[in-house]
């Protein structure tokens, strides 16, 4: 039976004090002019020596994590969008006949009128979806046949959620607090079949794939870290919510302290890359600086099995690109339900010091918060 530890998805210390929630975090810093940390399983990480080779394949690696997983709950739910990452969590499972319970498909409904098929952009994410996720899970059903799948409509939740006038006191956002991520949070706390299995004493997982290591070259050696953006989660503050929070655990697929070999062998692939390839080592060389997306392409042919690419994959969009995302709640609610979220997200942004976020700017987002350094 797996044991809910909330560490293991990474907390932040400002002063001597411990939060779990970022935005807590930034508030109290401010107030008491404090720097802010995010620490991610340092206690495990830190006491690797991340230059000796990890033997295992990551494919293999892969394959005793999805056992690993399988072995500690009772009901696992993969959240798939039809990208790399969870195309390769999901491979990892029906590759190996390891059992998935439920793939959750997310997705604002609203938004299936601006999916165009063949556009790549950046603008087109949600197409992944309709294009890719979905035919891609029925060319694949005779593996899934006792396999629940689950489409939510994500604008659901988020109507419901802002039509409260204190809406963060039932959930407060995160590390990334913009309109697709606290809808995605609350999805979680509605499903019937989650419930159900709550219900029955057993617990169930939360599985999301997250994000592949940073790699960065700083033009004599390979470090590796780790950036609170890409672990998002957010653990709801209402106590009915919270009880199931406690038994609907969140799991991150590759980020794990339960099985570190992952990500040290993605990072020391990479590292071989570049050192095969120049100008994937110059890439990596401006790893802090520019956006994550431009790295995903390079990486995901690193790490990943080529053989189960996606066919169809938009560009990544950019840390302001979530009123175009979400354009169905921008453009079609407006009234009162948009200004309970812009004023709550207006007023922590008042509480929280201009240089926390990106160009000083609340509604942009927040800085990434990276954790030590482990040199490969």
């Amino acid at each position: 039976m797996a044991i809910l530890d909330k560490d293991k998805r990474g907390y932040y210390v400002a002063g001597f004090k411990k939060f779990y929630n970022k935005v807590e975090a930034l508030q109290y810093a401010s107030t008491y002019n404090f720097s802010v940390r995010w620490i991610f399983n340092d206690n495990v990480y830190s006491k690797i020596d991340w230059t000796i080779p990890v033997n295992k394949s990551l494919k293999q690696l892969y394959k005793e994590r999805a056992q690993q997983l399988r072995d500690n709950y009772d009901h696992i739910v993969l959240h798939y969008s039809g990208g790399q990452d969870s195309n390769n969590v999901l491979h990892s499972f029906i590759d190996n006949n390891i059992h998935i319970d439920q793939i959750i498909i997310q997705v604002p409904k609203p938004m299936q009128q601006h999916m165009i098929e063949g556009d790549t952009s950046w603008e087109n994410y949600w197409g992944e979806i309709e294009f890719q996720a979905l035919p891609y899970l029925k060319k694949h059903e005779h593996q899934l046949r006792n396999t629940t799948i689950t489409v939510q409509d994500m604008s659901v939740a988020t109507l419901d959620t802002f039509k409260h006038d204190n809406w963060t006191e039932i959930i407060n956002p995160n590390a990334a607090y913009n309109l697709g991520v606290i809808s995605r949070a609350m999805c979680q706390y509605k499903d019937t079949d989650v419930l159900r299995v709550s219900e029955k004493g057993k617990r169930s997982c939360q599985l999301l794939g997250i994000d592949k290591p940073l790699v960065y070259y700083d033009g004599s050696g390979y470090y590796c870290v780790f950036s609170d953006q890409s672990a998002y989660h957010i653990e709801p503050r209402d106590n009915t919510l919270k009880d199931l929070f406690e038994v609907s655990v969140t799991e991150f697929f590759y980020w794990t302290p339960d099985m570190p070999e992952i990500v040290v062998k993605q990072a020391q692939e990479i590292k071989q890359a570049c050192e095969l390839n120049k100008q994937v080592q110059n890439l990596f060389n401006s790893t802090l600086k520019q956006e994550v997306g431009i790295f995903r392409h390079v990486m995901q042919h690193i790490i990943y099995d080529t053989e189960h690419t996606p066919e169809f994959q938009t560009g990544k969009p950019g840390q302001n690109a979530g009123k175009v995302l979400n354009r169905w709640f921008y453009e079609g609610v407006g009234g009162k339900l948009l200004h309970n979220y812009e004023y709550a997200i207006d007023t922590m942004g008042q509480s929280i010091d201009k240089s926390y976020f990106i160009n000083n700017i609340h509604t942009h987002g927040f800085n990434s918060i990276h954790t030590r350094f482990y040199k490969l």
